[in-house]
């Protein structure tokens, strides 16, 4: 499988035994701890045979997003964590671009520069969206 993705560039796709995988982009800064490029950043939509799960991965806001709601989600995944990526407001548009049923945080509290209060979020979601959120914790499980 490996092998399969590395060659991907933003727009291509390919199957898998588990599914249909497309690489989107994604607005964030890309350079590797020595400087280096690290490539270009990107997302996933992935076509699964339980629905359609897009991951923003690290990413800002981009009105292209629309595009890749026009897909039909079922779960998007998105950052809320601010500073590096989109932050609680940022995602709520684009949640609105994205048009999915469900959508899920990602990208937060992992330390204290990106500290998010998810409840919060959730809230907002369910007020300013017509999306459901889930939040989910540390391994825990998304079914579609």
């Amino acid at each position: 499988m490996a092998t399969e993705l590395t060659w991907l560039g933003h727009g291509s796709w390919v199957n898998l035994p588990w599914g249909h995988v497309k690489l989107t982009p994604a607005l964030h800064s890309s350079q590797l701890p020595d400087g280096a490029d690290g490539g270009h950043p990107g997302g996933f939509l992935l076509t699964l045979a339980d629905g359609k799960v897009y991951f923003a991965g690290d990413t800002g806001l981009f009105s292209d997003m629309a595009l890749i709601g026009d897909a039909g989600l079922d779960l998007a995944v998105l950052p809320i964590g601010d500073l590096f990526t989109m932050g609680p407001d940022d995602s709520l548009q684009a949640i609105r671009l994205l048009r999915p049923r469900r959508v899920a945080p990602s990208h937060y509290n992992t330390w204290p520069a990106i500290a998010q209060d998810a409840a919060v979020w959730a809230d907002r979601v369910r007020q300013e969206t017509p999306a459901e959120p889930v939040v989910v914790e540390p391994g825990g499980k998304i079914l579609l």
